[in-house]
């Protein structure tokens, strides 16, 4: 149904004069024009029916005419021209087609002569921006406070759009961001599938203590000293995590002119060491597929023995021994990898205890981090509803994930898209995704699959 539904007699005025993108309306009621204020919204009877003109207020006058006299000569009263200028934004149409209740930033026509002018003001602009934002007036929709424009008017956020894509919450200092932002998390944490990480470097969210809300900190130095783990709410990233590159660049000084023997005898070793640890654990399973770039815990004292061994290696000569290839090449990497142990701020890397070296420990860290209420027992994505995974359990996911990149894979490719309904689906949607479809077909030979809501 029509989200306006305004009676003649409370209109603010009528239109006095039409151009092409400004009206001028007269306004009669003192009280009426007092209310007026500049950049607040006012809705305009269109020449069309089941139309109504959207306009901003940008100026409001009070003018006092010229004095009417009496045949006398004497003044009998002072007349008044009250007006208020109004650009006009955009056209609310009742229905378009299927839909009902939608804005385009287009005229579709202008308002006649004597068309009564009304202010968007308490549910009418609730209801207007719940338009905009297409936040239906039924489900979970996502509230942000109140419109300055109108104090009884609700800020509501469409949060598919607004988790789906990039967004900004800017303002100046003392705005409100970071209290839109709390409020947001604490209206997220009660959402059904709930998946979103908040990194808060400052501090300002600790205060919150919704039952979908976990707080983890990065490891500083007095948690390595207490030997808090992931249990204690307290994230190691350790050094094995990272990629080959990112362990040359963090250990390998690129000017040194060793430094190509540096960065192949740490590929080597790195390897050596995750091979071992694979056997020692008896992960028969994975020795044919990991790489020196596969998430496997190794020992980094183990990796130091071997990179010092080689350092110093002595191998026999035609003369009795002779220094090794690679003797005393190594020193200055071994020298920075040192120091980069001993740094304590760097303890969240490599001072994780046996914790981290544990096989599991990327499941635990998974499943505390991204994991449902039902797998970590606090608070996830589905805050103890269905999760995402529907078949197998979460290590079943894990495995896959060990072995995705070495096995043979039939490719398929679906849009899971819950938020849409297919019997609410527009005609846009439909041309997006068929478009979509020829090309993947065109250019890949795989039919594409829609998951959707009933």
């Amino acid at each position: 149904m029509p989200i306006f539904n305004f009676r003649d007699e409370n209109a603010l005025g009528k239109v006095a004069s039409v151009g092409t993108t400004n009206v001028i309306v007269e306004v009669n009621n003192i009280t009426h024009l007092k209310r007026l204020q500049v950049n607040h919204l006012a809705v305009l009877q269109s020449s069309r029916p089941g139309q109504h003109l959207i306009g901003l207020i940008t100026q409001v006058t009070r003018k006092r005419g010229v004095e009417d006299l009496t045949n006398d000569g004497i003044n009998d009263q002072n007349s008044e021209l009250n007006l208020c200028r109004i650009s006009l934004i955009g056209t609310m149409l009742d229905r378009d087609g299927a839909n009902e209740n939608v804005f385009r930033r287009t005229l579709e026509s202008v308002p006649e002569i004597d068309a009564n002018c009304f202010s968007l003001e308490g549910e009418n602009l609730t209801g207007f921006m719940r338009t905009l934002s297409s936040v239906s007036a039924d489900g979970n929709a996502l509230t942000l406070g109140k419109y300055t424009l109108d104090e009884n008017a609700v800020a509501y956020l469409n949060g598919n759009k607004f988790f789906q894509r990039h967004a900004f919450i800017g303002g100046s200092t003392g705005s409100g961001k970071s209290w839109t932002t709390a409020k947001i998390i604490e209206q997220m944490s009660r959402l059904s599938t709930a998946n979103a990480i908040v990194f808060d470097l400052h501090g300002e969210y600790a205060p919150l203590t919704e039952p979908g809300i976990q707080h983890f900190k990065v490891a500083g130095p007095a948690d390595v000293e207490a030997k808090r783990t992931i249990s204690d709410n307290v994230l190691y990233l350790p050094y094995w995590l990272l990629s080959y590159e990112a362990l040359v660049s963090m250990f390998v000084d690129r000017s040194d002119q060793n430094a190509p023997n540096q960065a192949m005898i740490m590929a080597r070793e790195i390897n050596h060491a995750k091979r071992k640890y694979l056997e020692d654990s008896g992960q028969q399973d994975l020795l044919k597929h990991f790489t020196v770039d596969s998430p496997v815990p190794f020992d980094l004292h183990f990796l130091m023995e071997r990179l010092n061994s080689i350092n110093v290696e002595m191998i026999p000569g035609a003369r009795g021994e002779k220094q090794g290839d690679f003797f005393g090449k190594l020193a200055r990497m071994i020298s920075r990898l040192e120091n980069k142990i001993s740094d304590r701020r760097l303890g969240f890397i490599f001072s994780g205890g046996g914790d981290i070296l544990d096989f599991d420990w990327l499941e635990k860290f998974v499943s505390s981090v991204l994991g449902s209420t039902d797998e970590n027992g606090k608070a996830g994505m589905s805050q103890g509803k269905a999760s995402r995974i529907d078949k197998g359990k979460f290590e079943d996911l894990i495995n896959l994930a060990k072995i995705a990149r070495y096995a043979d894979f039939q490719l398929g490719i679906a849009i899971v898209q819950p938020a849409i309904s297919k019997a609410k689906m527009s005609d846009d949607q439909l041309t997006v995704i068929g478009a979509s479809a020829a090309y993947i077909d065109e250019i890949s030979g795989v039919k594409l699959r829609v998951i959707i809501n009933k």
